[in-house]
This record gives structure tokens, C-alpha cells and sequence, in this order.
């Protein structure tokens, strides 16, 4: 029985020494609570009052600067009125809403006989202004297809010309504004060792999406390379928001597949998007714009393969950037409004902003915006301090080893006692 009793108590006190390492282990790696207070964010700006207003809402703009030393998904960000009461918010994605690609009927394709020439056309062209996309049935390719326009599928006129292009599983799209057929035509000579064919054709309007998108011209870095061109575009700030580049150029008569990166830093690059940029020698027979993506960062990089054909040069670049807008909860009369953030501690808050504003009849375009353009080092802050383990590392490989120490002896002893 004293045997029993002693193993017993042995056990006890091991698991309770457990228990005791696994309550201590969470608290030397959880990091300080942070409380939503001025002295807790890092950075600081203010917006001065709108005018009085009856919606409840109204938009926060954060301009480039600002935004530049801002968490991209401002998750640390808060903001208070002038009652010191802290206001919610939600983000404004800026986010495309196309509208739903509408194919077109493709009618007489195939192969011209005793030619080289492949033939489809498209019927029911919209009388309205619209973007045509042509797909072929390969992944990858780049032809130069005559355009033939008809009203009654028999007497055809010339049109012009246009490049038709697939590339990762991209199309190119052009314009129809001005053409005013029920039926297009379509002739493109087979590549060499190919046989293409249609695959399928549609439009989508010329309104492509409610973002407002902000056009700026940056110079360009021109630099060449072997059999290969590189552009980089300085954005100036940080997390710039840009979806969309035109470069610009005198030249004409080239063909350049292109392939665009993004960097905050000008290190570490990251893959975006890849096209054919392009110039022919008819009107409209061009694409010198890459879409893409929204991407948040201060250097575009686009890179051109050259293959044996002379370089081409580009003077500068229009980039369409897109602002950073929050949709706040408060009468934007309510201010000054300090806006806080700078806080890798702190977690998304949760406001009920979004859902209030989807339930009421207010409409985005009638709201106020207040712009954010400043900001400056808050003289309130102070630094949260870190976790144990982060200010010293030796505590918990030591707390461990001497864990392992005293279960090891307990062990020992046991072992030795029963032998």
C-alpha cells in the first residue's frame, strides 16, 4: 500500500508539473493585449470636417502618401470624431462589375479552298459601341485577320485589318465603335505548321466597370538586354493601386510578347499578367495598353521579348490608378476626424458599417469624401511590448529543457525503485 501511495503521489506531481508547462508555454509566446487607444498606433492624420449631412455615411480617400505606410488590408486602422468615439468603417473594393460576356453566332467557317486562308464570320454584330473578343481554338497564338463588313451576307466591304491574339489563356479585345454591319468577315492566313480555327466569338460594352480609375504619366527605364527589353515604371509610394498601363511610342510595325511584374521594393518581384503588345501599320491595328489585376505596390515592370528584332522605345507610360476608399459610419460634419494606425499587433475590427449602408436606399455617388493627405509620427505612441520569447529567446528552450530534466529524474527514480 505505501508503495502504491507513493507512485500515486509521484504521479500526481508529474501531472500537475505538466499541466504547469503547458499553462506557461501560451504565455510566454502571447503577445501584449492592445487596447484601441492613441498611444497605441504608430502613425497619425487628420480630415477636416464636411459640410452637415443627413446620411450617416460618408468616404474616407487615403492618398498615396499615407497609404504608402499603411498595412495593405488597413486592418490596424482606426478612426475617431471629434467626440473621441471610435467609427466604424468598411473598405470600398474596388472590384469590376462587367457585365455578362454575350456571345455572338459564328457562321461559314472553314478553310478557303486552294488557299492558305481561313474564313468565319460573325452575324448580328450590336449596333451600339462594344469590345469584340475572337477566340481560337489554340492557347497560344497571334494572326492578322482582314475585317469584311456586310448587312446582307453578300456584298462586302473592306474594313481594315486586326491582330488576334491568345496568350495564357487571354484574348485581346478591340473596339467597334463606328461599325455599323450585321455581319463581319473574318480571313486570316494559316501560320506556318498550323491549322487554326474559330472557336468562339463575343462582346462585351464599352462600360466596362464603375471603378474610377485615376490616369497619371511616369517615366520610363528603359533598359536592354539580351534579345530582351525591360521597363520600369516608379510609382513613388508604396501599395500604389493601379490596374491598368498604356505605354506610349512613335514607332510602328512591331509585335512583342510582354510580361508584367509588380515590387514594393524593387527586389522581390511578383508575377501580374502577360499580353502581346503590338503595333501594325493599319489604323487601329494596335494594343499598347496592359490591363490587369489590382495590384498594390510602388514599381511596375514590364519586359519584352525582342526574339532577333531591334529593340522599340517608349518615352513614358499612363498608369490608371485607383484610389483607397473607406466607407465611414458618421456624419462627416462630425469632425475633425483623427485617423490612427500603425499596429502589427492589433486585429480586424468588426463594425456593422457595410451591412447597415446595403440595408438603407443611400446612394455611394451622393456621399461626401473627405481626403486623408498628411500624416505624421505620433507623439502619443508607445511601443507594445513583446512577447516573452521574442525579448527572451533562451526563456522557452530552457523552460522545456528543465521540463525534460525533472521528468527524466522522476522517471529515473521510478525505474530504479522498481528494480
Amino acid at each position: 500500500m505505501r508503495c502504491t501511495g507513493r507512485a500515486a503521489g509521484k504521479t500526481i506531481t508529474l501531472v500537475l508539473m505538466m499541466v504547469l508547462i503547458l499553462f506557461l508555454i501560451p504565455m510566454l509566446y502571447s503577445p501584449t493585449i492592445v487596447a484601441a487607444g492613441p498611444e497605441d498606433f504608430h502613425y497619425v492624420g487628420e480630415v477636416s470636417p464636411g459640410s452637415p449631412n443627413s446620411t450617416g455615411f460618408f468616404i474616407l480617400e487615403i492618398e498615396a502618401e499615407p497609404n504608402s505606410v499603411m498595412d495593405a488590408s488597413v486592418r490596424d486602422l482606426r478612426i475617431f470624431n471629434k467626440e473621441g468615439r471610435e467609427t466604424g468603417y468598411t473598405r470600398l473594393e474596388a472590384q469590376e462589375s462587367r457585365e455578362s460576356f454575350i456571345p455572338l453566332q459564328i457562321i461559314n467557317k472553314g478553310s478557303i479552298q486552294g488557299t492558305d486562308q481561313y474564313s468565319f464570320t460573325i452575324k448580328d454584330i450590336p449596333a451600339e459601341g462594344a469590345e469584340i473578343t475572337i477566340r481560337l481554338d489554340k492557347p497560344e497564338y497571334l494572326v492578322k485577320a482582314h475585317i469584311l463588313g456586310s448587312n446582307d451576307n453578300k456584298k462586302w466591304q473592306e474594313i481594315g485589318v486586326q491582330t488576334l491574339y491568345g496568350i495564357n489563356d487571354s484574348n485581346n479585345q478591340f473596339s467597334l465603335r463606328g461599325v455599323e454591319y450585321s455581319f463581319l468577315k473574318f480571313e486570316f492566313a494559316q501560320p506556318k505548321g498550323e491549322n487554326l480555327s474559330v472557336f468562339g466569338a463575343g462582346y462585351r460594352s464599352l462600360k466596362k466597370d464603375n471603378l474610377e480609375v485615376e490616369y497619371s504619366s511616369f517615366p520610363i527605364l528603359q533598359e536592354e538586354n539580351e534579345k530582351t527589353t525591360t521597363l520600369t515604371l516608379d510609382l513613388k509610394y508604396a501599395n500604389q493601386n493601379s490596374r491598368t498601363m498604356k505605354l506610349i511610342t512613335e514607332e510602328k510595325g512591331f509585335y512583342r510578347r510582354a510580361y508584367l511584374e509588380a515590387s514594393n521594393d524593387g527586389r522581390q518581384w511578383r508575377s501580374v499578367t502577360s499580353c502581346y503588345l503590338y503595333r501594325g501599320t493599319d489604323q487601329g491595328d494596335e494594343s499598347l495598353s496592359l490591363e490587369h489585376p489590382l495590384t498594390q505596390a510602388r514599381y511596375l515592370r514590364v519586359t519584352l521579348q525582342n526574339d532577333d528584332n531591334q529593340p522599340v522605345k517608349f518615352s513614358q507610360a499612363q498608369v490608371g490608378l485607383v484610389p483607397v476608399r473607406l466607407l465611414v459610419k458618421d456624419q462627416a460634419d462630425n469632425g475633425p476626424f483623427k485617423i490612427f494606425w500603425g499596429n502589427e499587433q492589433m486585429a480586424f475590427p468588426t463594425y456593422d458599417a457595410r451591412e447597415v449602408f446595403l440595408q438603407s436606399k443611400i446612394r455611394e455617388d451622393s456621399l461626401q469624401i473627405l481626403f486623408l493627405k498628411s500624416y505624421s509620427v505620433n507623439s502619443q505612441y508607445k511601443e507594445a511590448k513583446l512577447p516573452l520569447t521574442e525579448r527572451f529567446p533562451f526563456l522557452l528552450p530552457l523552460a522545456l529543457g528543465l521540463a525534460v530534466l525533472v521528468v527524466g529524474i522522476i522517471q529515473f527514480r521510478s525505474f530504479k525503485k522498481m528494480s
